[in-house]
């Protein structure tokens, strides 16, 4: 059997899981005796009665959470403190579960005096105490904060990986794009004229003419494709067009005539 309560942030808690096993109940019969609680609770929140008499139900403490059951799977259960406990086993008041709620009681008492003396312990003195327990918070947040920047150094680091992986990936699809020769040439500075691109495409051993048509070749085949169109004559044609990357075979081949 589990231990009834422990401590968690510096409170003493259990749970449903813990309550559903020592109660000899099924665990979704127990949330469900929860989630009925806090429903009158946010009910009761609002009555007339419960704010003249002051009522604070700020000490109470119902948190939903999940956790990984033997099986693997994620299931829900709830954390509850003292005052929560003791307001969803109030319904329970057979001989047993009667004796199970002293025994819970016990244990509540237990650890709350054990977590005062823990905390009485670590609670300094005298002033050299203090000092050092100051330091030695500075020193954890110092840690904490190195922490932080390493692990915003990595994010950093992977979301820039990221980036350059998208704007390579852009950058190539883009040149990977098909446009017509005369769109190749307007991208020059300044500008040729499709002919022209023709032309330089052709002695770079990319295409060829046959039939009055540009015909890729076989090293030309690796950056074009022949679309087809339609004429106003209703004929249709084939049309070469080019991914935009070969400006720079253009290029080099322009730079070897000007030389």
């Amino acid at each position: 059997m589990n231990d009834l309560v422990f401590i968690q942030n510096d409170e003493v808690l259990t749970d449903s899981l813990t309550i559903a096993e020592v109660f000899g109940k099924e665990h979704k019969n127990v949330k469900r005796d929860i989630e009925n609680t806090i429903s009158n609770i946010d009910i009761l929140k609002t009555s007339e009665e419960a704010r003249g008499l002051g009522i604070d139900f700020s000490s109470l403490k119902f948190e939903r959470c999940e956790y990984k059951a033997a099986n693997g799977q994620i299931y829900t259960k709830f954390l509850l403190n003292f005052d929560a406990f003791m307001l969803v086993t109030m319904g329970y008041t057979t001989q047993r579960a009667m004796l199970v709620k002293v025994r819970y009681i016990n244990e509540f008492n237990r650890m709350k005096e054990a977590l005062q003396k823990q905390q009485q312990v670590l609670q300094p003195k005298t002033q050299a105490e203090m000092l050092l327990l100051y330091a030695q918070q500075m020193v954890e947040q110092e840690r904490k904060i190195k922490a932080l920047e390493e692990d915003n150094a990595r994010q950093n680091s992977r979301i820039e990986q990221l980036e350059n992986k998208i704007e390579k990936r852009m950058t190539e699809e883009f040149e990977m794009q098909l446009v017509t020769p005369t769109q190749i040439g307007k991208m020059f500075e300044p500008a040729i004229s499709g002919k022209e691109v023709n032309k330089l495409l052709q002695r770079a051993g990319l295409q060829w003419r046959v039939g009055g048509e540009w015909v890729p070749t076989a090293e030309g085949k690796k950056y074009s494709s022949s679309e087809p169109i339609q004429l106003e004559n209703g004929k249709m044609v084939y049309q070469l067009k080019w991914q935009r990357r070969v400006k720079d075979i253009i290029q080099a081949e322009m730079e070897v005539t000007v030389k």
